[in-house]
């Protein structure tokens, strides 16, 4: 009888430090007194030296973790002892909480962890769980293009599909964006060619991301023929798309293809941005034509834009090439007085220039020096 009474003393004790050390968790995350590391401190003292919590203090203080710059790491520390210490079910509205918090804290790998743990174990992810996680899907995959990581876009898509989430079109975009970045031609290849596999209708973005990588990657005739065929199924390029394929036919010197391809943007009444503009006076460098680059270059301006370094130093480059070496050293030097420093290839072209001419370019030589 004492034995018995002993036992149920204790087992009371426990249940009562237990209580105590569940309400003062809680109230230690409403009110942030103290830290996250404090209160994990707390939990491992209660855990390893009187008694585990029990399944409704795990849910309770998994439910308490919200905006705390730290909460993420009670509510991941919180789940996975559930799952060790209780033969109780886990609720779906508690993973997808703890997902949540995860995923506002950008620990995206760790929400993702616990998704795929419900697919294996249990709970079955309902509709919420589903949103959650594509949400966070998305968000590792523009992390992915901030840092111009292709290899991991498209592993990232590979995982989305292992896990049964089909990839939208925000999804595929983004991955070939990435490529696209990185001029990851073979990553962006197997991006397209896999959504379209999977059923899904490229857009505008999809069509100009895979001509950017493309045109990075010198493969010209292929770009054209991506080009064409996106025109033939009615996708209206819009100008970042032309001012690509002006890059393509600059580098292959389609010189008719190019105006005419300028003669389509006016007709269609596109507006050019400087990078559209600097990609004509770009194309004018390549072939020496000075008076084109500098059309150009009056243009960019009438229409309100502050020409850049890449300006000049094209401008500078096509006058120089083209034989108009006096110009292009007032271009140089009206360059130099707003602080633009141009490329080396510039400079030489236009010093190559002023001696072929008997200009004076003693500062444009030391520039290069």
């Amino acid at each position: 009888i004492k034995a018995n009474l002993d036992n149920e003393i204790a087992s009371q004790f426990k249940a009562m430090v237990s209580g105590i050390a569940y309400r003062s968790i809680r109230s230690m995350l409403a009110s942030r007194r103290r830290s996250d590391a404090e209160i994990l401190g707390l939990i491992d003292k209660v855990e390893d030296t009187i008694t585990n919590l029990c399944l409704g203090d795990y849910q309770g203080i998994i439910w308490s973790c919200g905006p705390g710059p730290e909460d993420h790491m009670v509510a991941y520390r919180m789940l996975t002892r559930m799952r060790k210490s209780t033969n109780y079910p886990v609720s779906v509205g508690v993973c997808n909480h703890a997902m949540n918090i995860l995923g506002k804290a950008r620990k995206w790998e760790a929400s993702l962890e616990i998704f795929e743990r419900m697919l294996a174990d249990g709970p079955v992810p309902d509709k919420d769980s589903y949103i959650i996680v594509r949400s966070q899907f998305h968000s590792l995959l523009s992390s992915s293009r901030e840092v111009r990581n292709s290899h991991w876009s498209v592993e990232i898509l590979e995982r989305m599909e292992s896990n049964g989430i089909t990839p939208d079109q925000y999804a595929w975009d983004t991955a070939l964006i990435t490529c696209a970045k990185r001029a990851d031609l073979h990553g962006a290849l197997l991006v397209f060619e896999r959504m379209v596999e999977k059923g899904q209708i490229p857009s505008l973005i999809s069509y100009g991301a895979l001509l950017t990588s493309l045109e990075k990657c010198d493969f010209l005739d292929k770009a054209e023929q991506v080009w064409q065929h996106m025109k033939k199924l009615g996708i209206k390029p819009n100008i970042e798309a032309y001012t690509i394929m002006i890059s393509v036919y600059s580098k292959s010197s389609s010189r008719e293809k190019l105006s005419l391809l300028i003669d389509e943007m006016y007709a269609g009444k596109a507006e050019f941005t400087l990078i559209t503009y600097n990609a004509l006076i770009t194309s004018c460098a390549k072939v020496g034509d000075g008076k084109g680059a500098l059309k150009w270059m009056e243009k960019l301006v009438e229409d309100g834009f502050s020409p850049n370094t890449i300006s000049y130093d094209q401008l500078v480059k096509a006058l120089s090439l083209g034989g108009e070496a006096e110009l292009a050293r007032d271009m140089y030097f009206e360059a130099s007085r707003m602080n633009f420093n141009l490329s080396q290839s510039a400079c030489t072209a236009l010093a190559s220039a002023c001696k072929m001419h008997g200009i004076p370019h003693d500062l444009v030589t030391q520039s290069i020096q």
